[in-house]
């Protein structure tokens, strides 16, 4: 039988591991999302029609704020569409207004879909990457540092 010993010194540990797990679960899910959308998506032209701001209550100022798009394109089915694309907001702005950029959409879901470039394609295997690192590194301090003399 396991003893886990849940005590103060091991919470650090015990949420960076959750908090690992979590964000490979989630950049796997990205990743197989885009490996579907660039094998089965089709491909249109669009354009950045607005860029937004995403911003916490207490941030009041620009320099603090991040900035997204939102992409204009149209389908071959379905007519216009637009659509915010947050997958990740940037200070300054990634696009710029006008911008023409490449779309990849599901054919039977319009809205799922995926700016064509290597910022967006970068999205999941860091994602992999991240939640790997603070999972390892919980599971080595937790081994390691038993009496918790290094926190993170």
């Amino acid at each position: 039988m396991i003893n886990l010993d849940i005590s103060d010194r091991t919470y650090c540990e015990l949420f960076g591991a959750i908090a690992g797990l979590f964000v490979l679960v989630y950049g796997n899910g990205k990743r197989v999302q885009f490996n579907k959308l660039l094998k089965n998506g089709i491909r249109v032209q669009g354009k950045v029609e607005e860029i937004k701001i995403k911003r916490w209550s207490w941030i009041t100022n620009n320099r603090q704020a991040t900035f997204y798009p939102v992409i204009y394109f149209k389908t071959i089915d379905s007519g216009p569409i637009s659509a915010d694309y947050d997958l990740f907001a940037s200070n300054p702005s990634a696009y710029s207004l006008g911008e023409k950029v490449e779309v990849v959409y599901d054919p039977t879901n319009p809205r799922n879909f995926m700016v064509d470039n290597l910022s967006s394609k970068m999205v999941a295997p860091l994602l992999l990457l991240a939640g790997a690192a603070v999972l390892f590194a919980s599971v080595i301090f937790y081994i390691l540092d038993p009496d918790s003399y290094i926190r993170f």
